[in-house]
């Protein structure tokens, strides 16, 4: 049966747009996709940890000893294979100071793993984990799409973009709810809704 990885990031519990926005996306997809399974994270609840020290020595050093490697990495390649396992990944995200939250960087840098989801070669690598599909839905005080003059500021998009195409995904959509009155949070909340049913509707 087709899995699907689904993260939510939000320090918010209740009355988190992101939170949601992913819950309704993932919802309609299992309806429209009958037999998907669902695996769900709440990295904000349940951080991932950071990269550390050990990590970087089992990773990338291939002298040290396999038993130290194995218990550095165990998180890690638990997160990998959920991913890789997986043929749709829903994130649901809040951007925090023009880019993504920690807990979302701290994923990313447990998943980017070498020989798991990338090659080493001439630039860019080679990602490893294509053919999947990346949904994003995302909330912010700013509206960073043009023409607003927050374009320059947005980090969020740019970033997820190069991270998850540096594993091979390049089919990675944003879905963008931004707004500060609630006139422009409803109105960006239709627009979600209406692009919500074009991805799942395959358009």
């Amino acid at each position: 049966m087709p899995q699907l990885l689904h993260l939510d990031c939000s320090a918010r519990e209740a009355g988190s747009l992101t939170r949601g926005l992913s819950r309704q996306f993932v919802e309609r997809w299992v309806a429209a996709h009958p037999g998907t399974t669902v695996r769900y994270r709440d990295l904000a609840a349940h951080p991932v940890p950071q990269v550390d020290t050990a990590w970087i020595a089992a990773a990338f050093d291939r002298t040290s000893p396999p038993g130290t490697r194995h218990a550095a990495l165990a998180v890690s390649d638990e997160l990998v294979d959920e991913l890789l396992a997986s043929e749709v990944i829903v994130v649901g995200s809040p951007v925090y100071n023009f880019t993504v939250p920690a807990v979302l960087k701290a994923w990313i840098d447990q998943v980017i793993r070498v020989g798991r989801t990338f090659l080493p070669g001439a630039f860019p690598s080679r990602g490893l984990a294509g053919g999947r599909k990346v949904v994003v839905l995302s909330s912010s005080m700013n509206d960073y799409l043009p023409p607003s003059p927050h374009v320059a500021l947005d980090h969020f998009e740019p970033y997820l973009r190069t991270a998850f195409g540096f594993m091979g995904v390049d089919d990675l959509t944003v879905i963008r709810c931004s707004g500060g009155t609630e006139a422009d949070i409803a109105a960006s909340l239709a627009r979600a809704e209406e692009r919500m049913q074009q991805v799942i509707g395959g358009r």
